[in-house]
């Protein structure tokens, strides 16, 4: 029909389908790790034994109403380190430690002289108590008490020592104890160390004389002060002064000062102070003597003083010039007067060494035109040791007076400087000197110390004052 809307069919109802949600994804179980196999530990590779030995003796020697210095030295030989280290030293009777402490104080802590390598020591009745960290295989260690030997000390008796390191037990002692006369050290120690020593004249003879500056260049018949009337120098910048020279120090570069001794001397009984003045400094430091030694000459009493120095050596350079100035001197024929400066330095480039500084004015000769010989043992250095250095002073020796020598383990032996003359060691020439030293010798000798280590000193025609030597030992490897 015409004009009519058409009849819309009933709308169909689609049927809405929900899809069904996937089904979970199935988990396989993951493997159980396999744990890695386990490791084997190292077998522990058998340490080697310590094997140590010990000895002590006293350092030159144990001389009564003198202080000295006893050393206890280890070895350990073994291939494995040892137990800790407990040393028990015995002293003599009369022999007492110089500990510092107050009486009645028997655990008072000593302090050691020179390289303490690790060692605390105790004072106790008889002696002292020493302890230290194991000591590593093949190595060694030293340590050094000082002592005071009393006036009625009974001669004979040594010091002697019983070391404990875990169940090893030890006992060592000293062939040679306390003697009537002798020369004790002054200063031990044991390290990578090194010693110099240098010095100059105070005295000369006078320039303006004919042939003086010929002397002076070690040239010519007049070399000795009995043949001059001997005249003060003075070398330095300061005005003020009336006897100075200067000497110069080389030292490696970083070493470190273990010990230094300014000795000084002058054919007058009067010993007294010496100004001293380190390189680059402008102002002298008076330095006053702790101990001066008088003894006879042939042209009069002469002294030797003595002052520890190493608080001033040890802010000074390394190298240069050290100045000595105005020390009491007495002018005249046959006189002498000069200085000597003796340093220990720490050097890492050296061998492990043993070092023992020995002083005491002893006259050799000059007695009725006899010769004259002085023997000082050195005592506690090794006997196998080798080779050896000595760095001695003496004074009032004559260039041209032939016959002097010195002598270690027997061997004469040559100096490093001067003549060069073994029938000659006491030339007037001084390490750190340019000029002929009048009677003022600082001299350094190389040789082996042999099996009876012993510095001997004679002389034929001439008359020396023997001051001060310093040996110095490099110890078996």
């Amino acid at each position: 029909m015409s004009g009519e809307e058409p009849v819309k069919p009933p709308p169909v109802a689609v049927p809405v389908v929900t899809p069904e949600p996937p089904p979970p994804p199935v988990r396989e179980p993951r493997p159980e790790p396999t744990p890695p196999p386990p490791v084997p530990k190292p077998t522990p590779t058998p340490q080697g034994k310590a094997r140590l030995s010990a000895s002590i003796d006293a350092l030159g020697a144990l001389v009564r109403d003198h202080p000295g210095i006893v050393g206890l030295r280890l070895r350990n030989t073994g291939k494995g380190p040892s137990e800790e280290l407990s040393a028990t030293v015995a002293l003599p009777p009369g022999v007492t430690l110089l500990s510092g402490a107050r009486r009645g104080s028997a655990l008072a802590l000593v302090k050691p002289v020179g390289s303490v390598d690790g060692w605390s020591c105790r004072a106790q009745s008889g002696g002292a108590t020493c302890v230290r960290r194991p000591l590593a295989a093949r190595a060694s260690t030293a340590v050094f008490l000082r002592v005071r030997v009393d006036a009625s000390a009974p001669e004979g008796a040594g010091p002697a020592v019983h070391v404990n390191s875990g169940g090893v037990r030890l006992r060592a002692a000293a062939t040679v104890g306390v003697q009537a006369e002798g020369a004790p050290a002054r200063f031990a120690t044991d390290g990578k160390v090194l010693v110099r020593s240098i010095g100059n004249t105070l005295l000369s003879c006078p320039q303006a004389r004919d042939g003086c500056e010929e002397a002076r260049e070690r040239r010519g018949g007049r070399r000795d002060n009995d043949l001059w009337p001997m005249r003060r120098v003075d070398e330095d910048d300061v005005a003020r002064t009336t006897a100075s020279s200067g000497a110069r120090l080389d030292l490696p570069p970083g070493s470190q000062i273990v010990w230094a001794g300014l000795y000084w001397s002058a054919g007058t009984p009067k010993g007294g102070p010496i100004e001293f003045r380190p390189p680059g400094r402008k102002k002298y430091s008076l330095i006053q003597p702790t101990q001066v030694t008088v003894r006879p000459l042939p042209a009069g009493s002469g002294y030797q003083a003595f002052a520890d120095v190493t608080a001033l050596v040890s802010a000074g350079d390394r190298k240069g010039m050290w100045w000595a100035a105005d020390a009491p001197v007495k002018q005249g024929v046959s006189q002498h007067a000069g200085w000597s400066l003796m340093v220990i330095a720490t050097d890492p480039g050296q061998p492990y060494s043993q070092v023992v500084v020995l002083d005491t004015a002893t006259q050799v000769g000059g007695e009725d035109d006899e010769p004259g010989r002085v023997d000082l043992p050195l005592g506690g250095l090794s006997p196998a040791a080798a080779p050896a250095r000595v760095d001695l002073v003496t004074w009032e020796g004559d260039a041209d007076l032939r016959g002097d020598r010195v002598l270690v383990g027997g061997t004469p032996l040559v100096p490093a400087a001067g003549d060069r003359r073994v029938d000659n060691a006491f030339d007037g020439s001084a390490n750190g000197a340019d000029k002929l030293t009048f009677g003022v010798d600082v001299d350094t000798f190389s040789g082996e110390l042999g099996d009876r280590p012993r510095l001997s000193i004679v002389t034929r025609r001439d008359a020396v004052l023997f001051g001060v030597v310093a040996v110095s030992v490099r110890t078996r490897s």
